[in-house]
């Protein structure tokens, strides 16, 4: 994410490690843990379109007068799966790469929309199935026409849902939705959630 902010164009090649590192450490359920090393994350990239970009400019510093244009990406690299990670992760560390994947997707690195779907299932599944206190409460479910159901760190069910897992689930399953080009706000987990914040 960092070095999209800095410079999207110059460190490409570098970002899209990165995303070979997450998308080859993606668990079977969708989700992610800490990962493991790739050596396909080492590699040199593929690339495809020009390869003369101009970068536009060096690093300015966080909060500092005038927001920076970022350079236009026309260089895409396409990346695949080369291994998958163990069975489950867990919804903090997914969060996290569902932030970078959007960072890499911003780079030009073309990702298998198949991983996205898979991540948008982990979390789904992860979705607590209903929660006794809001509906105890008698809580409207604001404008989402969601009913409150949450997240918590991983999928047991002796985990009550809590803040900032549901509000990162929330975030990623917008951000797998963008990158789908679906409409997030026909996504019923993704409304639950937000009805859940709201109660």
């Amino acid at each position: 994410m960092i070095l999209e902010e800095i410079d999207r164009v110059k460190y490409q090649g570098r970002i899209a490690q990165c995303a070979q590192f997450l998308v080859d450490n993606q668990c079977q359920n969708g989700q992610w843990a800490y990962g493991t090393p790739t050596p396909a994350a080492m590699e040199t990239p593929t690339t495809s379109g020009s390869k003369d970009v101009a970068s536009g400019g060096g690093v300015r510093e966080f909060g500092a007068g005038e927001k920076k244009e970022k350079p236009k990406v026309t260089r895409k690299i396409n990346l695949r799966q080369t291994r998958t990670g163990p069975a489950e992760g867990d919804n903090s560390n997914s969060q996290y790469a569902a932030l970078g994947l959007r960072a890499c997707h911003d780079a030009g690195i073309v990702i298998p929309k198949g991983l996205f779907r898979l991540a948008k299932q982990g979390l789904e599944a992860s979705q607590h199935k209903d929660d006794p206190k809001s509906a105890a409460k008698g809580v409207e479910s604001g404008t989402t026409g969601g009913t409150p159901r949450g997240w918590c760190y991983d999928q047991s069910a002796d985990h009550p849902a809590y803040g900032s897992m549901t509000a990162g689930a929330v975030g990623s399953l917008a951000i797998y939705d963008h990158l789908l080009g679906a409409d997030w706000k026909k996504t019923t987990a993704l409304k639950d959630g937000l009805a859940w914040m709201g109660a």
